[in-house]
C-alpha cells in the first residue's frame, strides 16, 4: 500500500510541475557569425520556436529585434513572425546592410525576441542571440596624396611669423573611404611643431595656412628649413602623405 501511494504522489508531482512551466520563446543557434565586406549585405537565419506550448490553440506574434552590441541597429533588419498551436519552428531572417563609409573591424549584437501580441501568457526568452559581424575593408591600394607650400621661400628674416599657403589633394581609390587627413610641421630647429587635421572636400582638394617664424640662425648658410607633411588613411587602416618644404633662405648680402 504504501509503495503505491508513493507511486501516485510522484505522478502528480510530475504533472504539477510540467503544468507550472510557463511558455516563452527561444532562438537558436546562440552564437552567429558573419563577414561582410564594406558596402556590401548579407542575411543568415535564426530558428524560432515556442517552449513549454499548451495544448489549446494559441497565437503569438513577434518581432526579432536587437537589444545590445556594438553593431548600429541600422545596420540590422529584422523578420517578424507569427507562431501558432501548428508551427513546430519559424526561419527567421535577419539581414546586415554594412555602409560603404563604415569602419573596419568586428561589431557584435544581441538579438531578442519581443512579443508584439499573444493569446497565452508567456514566461520571457529563454536566451538570445548573438551576431558577430567582421567588417573587411575593399580598399586594395592607400590614398594617393599630393601637395605644394607657396611661398616655397622666405627671405629678409626679421622673426615675423608669416602664413604659408598649403593646398593638394587626396585621391581614394574605388571602394575606399578617407577616414582622416591631417599634417605635420616639423621644424629644423626642432622649436616650431604640430599636429593638425586637413579638411578634405569632396572632389578630393583640400587648402589651409599655417604660421612659420621667418628667422634663422647666423651661421645657418643653407636656411632653416621647415616641413609641413600631409597624410591620409582610408577606412582600411591603411595611409600614405606627401611632404612640402619651406626654407628661411639665408640672406647672402654683408655676409649675413
Amino acid at each position: 500500500m504504501k509503495k503505491s501511494v508513493l507511486i501516485a504522489a510522484a505522478v502528480i508531482a510530475v504533472l504539477t510541475t510540467g503544468q507550472a512551466l510557463a511558455a516563452n520563446l527561444g532562438l537558436s543557434p546562440a552564437n552567429l557569425a558573419m563577414t561582410l565586406a564594406t558596402g556590401d549585405s548579407g542575411s543568415t537565419t535564426v530558428i524560432g520556436n515556442v517552449n513549454n506550448p499548451p495544448l489549446m490553440p494559441y497565437t503569438i506574434a513577434m518581432q526579432l529585434r536587437p537589444v545590445g552590441g556594438s553593431l548600429p541597429a541600422s545596420w540590422l533588419t529584422t523578420q517578424p513572425g507569427m507562431f501558432t498551436n501548428r508551427t513546430a519552428a519559424l526561419l527567421l531572417t535577419l539581414t546586415v546592410r554594412v555602409p560603404a563609409s563604415a569602419a573596419a573591424g568586428t561589431y557584435t549584437a544581441i538579438v531578442q525576441p519581443v512579443v508584439m501580441s499573444s493569446s497565452i501568457p508567456l514566461a520571457p526568452a529563454t536566451q538570445p542571440v548573438q551576431l558577430v559581424l567582421t567588417v573587411t575593408s575593399k580598399c586594395a591600394a592607400p590614398p594617393a596624396v599630393s601637395v605644394s607650400a607657396a611661398p616655397a621661400e622666405l627671405s629678409s628674416p626679421n622673426g615675423r611669423l608669416e602664413d604659408i599657403a598649403l593646398s593638394g589633394t587626396v585621391a581614394v581609390p574605388e571602394g575606399c573611404t578617407l577616414a582622416r587627413a591631417w599634417y605635420t610641421l616639423t621644424d629644423e630647429y626642432g622649436i616650431l611643431g604640430e599636429t593638425k587635421d586637413v579638411a578634405v572636400g569632396a572632389d578630393g582638394s583640400f587648402a589651409f595656412t599655417a604660421p612659420v617664424q621667418v628667422s634663422r640662425r647666423g651661421d645657418d648658410k643653407d636656411g632653416r628649413l621647415y616641413q609641413f607633411t600631409v597624410s591620409a588613411s582610408d577606412e582600411a587602416g591603411t595611409g600614405s602623405s606627401a611632404p612640402a618644404s619651406v626654407v628661411v633662405a639665408h640672406d647672402q648680402r654683408g655676409g649675413k
